[in-house]
This record gives structure tokens, C-alpha cells and sequence, in this order.
């Protein structure tokens, strides 16, 4: 099982002290030893990183982040886009991986971090209430405006981890941090029409391989506006 380096000051605290609680179960009393051991891997799993194999089509939008989608709606912006846009939020458990991944090919604009509260996540005061992470995506191609990624600190998620500077190029399910123990993912993309939403509420969702919009090319486009 490969864990990510996002979390590795806490991995060595759960090995170092679950190890010790284990170690010292072993010698005064086993069920501390197979409950500190038992307790230590699932912690440990929460950092998991497994593999994720992008999808081939260079026109679709993926996941930014694993968990159940919350919402798919559209929004009037007027901070960053300043008109129509379609917001898709994710809800992170415990269980879920909580790595943040690029949702398609862009520069990295501008970053803002936020200090805030611990709502629970789930509630859509969280977003506007808790500490957060946002990113502004300048997509390469096909949108016309940029795609804006917060990740939202939950009610048991106390810190975000971001790797990603601005001006960093970011392919497209690239990896840039993490929101550890529970947490929330909103994403923001022009409600253009040539944005096709891929996913819709209660769908589970994986980052950087499940697809959750896509661009249509200009030639779909113009045959669905003749065949109309």
C-alpha cells in the first residue's frame, strides 16, 4: 500500500506511537497489542494514495477529489466569472482518500487560503463559514473562463495540505495536496454551452479518473444546434 508524502509528519507519529502501544501490548497485555495495531493501520490507511489512470480523452473534466457528490448546480458568480457558472461539490468521510487532484489541464492563477471554521462539511454553510484552500485554474484549452477548486476544511479535517504555487503548470489528474480526516471539495467551471455535466447528485466519485463534465468540440456543438 502506497501512502502519500502529503501526510508524512503524521504517518510517523501513528508508526512511532502505535508502534509502541502495540510493542508494549505484547509484553503486559496482547488485546492492547492487537487493538493499538488494529487501530494504527486505519489511521494509516486514511493516507493511502492509490493509483489513478487518467481517462484518454483530453476534453473531459475529472473529479477533483474521491467522495459522494453533494450538489451540481447552477450559480450566478460574480467574484471570479462574474456570470453563469455550474458548481459540483463533493463530500469527503473518513473512508474516503482525501488527495486533491487537477480536474484538467491549467495553470495555476492565483491561490487564496482562508482561515475559517469547523462546520460540518456536509452543510452548505461550510463553504462560505470554514477554513479553505481555493485555487484559480487557467484551463490550456476549450473553456472560456477559468476553473476555481476549494477544498473546505470539515468538522473533523483540521489541516489543508497544498503543494501547488501559482504559475505551476498542473496536467490533468496531477496531484497537488490533500485535506486530512473529512473534508469538502467545490468546483467551479464556466456554465458555457459547450459544457456537457457528466454527473449528478449521490454519484460516488474517485479523483482524477472519474469523469464528471466534459467539453464538447466545436463540431458536436454545431450539429446539435442544427439538429435543434
Amino acid at each position: 500500500m502506497k501512502l502519500s508524502t502529503y501526510g508524512l509528519r503524521e504517518i510517523v507519529i501513528l508508526v512511532v506511537v502505535f508502534g509502541a502501544i502495540t510493542a508494549a501490548g505484547v509484553v503486559w497485555y496482547w488485546p492492547v497489542a492487537v487493538a493499538g495495531a488494529i487501530i494504527g493501520i486505519a489511521l494509516l490507511l486514511f493516507f493511502r494514495d492509490p493509483p489513478r489512470p487518467v481517462p484518454d480523452d483530453p476534453h473531459t473534466i475529472v473529479a477533483p477529489a474521491d467522495g459522494k457528490v453533494t450538489a451540481v448546480e447552477r450559480i450566478e458568480d460574480d467574484t471570479i466569472h462574474r456570470g453563469p457558472v455550474w458548481r459540483i461539490s463533493i463530500f469527503l468521510s473518513i473512508f474516503d482518500v482525501h488527495i486533491n487532484r487537477a480536474p484538467y489541464a491549467a495553470r495555476v492563477t492565483d491561490m487564496t487560503h482562508k482561515p475559517g471554521r469547523y462546520v460540518n462539511a456536509m452543510s452548505p454553510k461550510s463553504a462560505v463559514l470554514n477554513e479553505s484552500m481555493t485555487l484559480v485554474l487557467e484551463p490550456e484549452n476549450g473553456l472560456a473562463g477559468p476553473l476555481i477548486v476549494r477544498a473546505i476544511a470539515g468538522l473533523i479535517a483540521r489541516r489543508i495540505v497544498c503543494a501547488a504555487r501559482a504559475g505551476d503548470r498542473l496536467e490533468r489528474g496531477q496531484k497537488f495536496g490533500m485535506i486530512k480526516f473529512g473534508s469538502r471539495t467545490d468546483m467551479t467551471l464556466p456554465a458555457d454551452d459547450r459544457v456537457v455535466i457528466e454527473t449528478r447528485v449521490g454519484d460516488k466519485v474517485k479523483a482524477g479518473l472519474s469523469v464528471v463534465a466534459r467539453i464538447a468540440p466545436t463540431e458536436e456543438r454545431r450539429e446539435d444546434a442544427c439538429s435543434a
